[in-house]
């Protein structure tokens, strides 16, 4: 068997403010018994959540992600991009295709 793991990448400028696991998504109605024996039987899934432009430690990604996410921090200020853009320049001369198409879509 091989394990699945579900990623919600999230990179939006606002925080996430959305469910994080399942029993968040519905609302769980009847009375406390009831609501006991459905959670029973109903696993409350995980969402693995990656809020993009407040993830802390970028290092631990490829150097192409760690650009990505840390270029999400600063979208909303051109002259913090550029300065950024200026103080990376050797990596954004050689980025390949699927990276910069990534840029391009964030």
């Amino acid at each position: 068997m091989v394990p699945i793991i579900s990623l919600v990448f999230y990179y939006g400028s606002e925080p996430w403010d959305g469910p994080v696991d399942l029993y968040d998504m519905f609302w769980l109605e009847g009375t406390k018994e009831e609501k006991e024996i459905l959670e029973k039987y109903l696993p409350n899934y995980k969402i693995n959540l990656v809020d993009a432009e407040r993830w802390e430690d970028v290092e631990k990604f490829s150097d192409d992600l760690q650009v990505i996410l840390t270029m999400l921090r600063y979208r909303d200020s051109k002259e913090e991009l550029k300065h950024y853009i200026d103080e990376n320049k050797k990596f954004f001369q050689n980025v390949d295709y699927e990276t910069s198409q990534a840029m391009k879509a964030f």
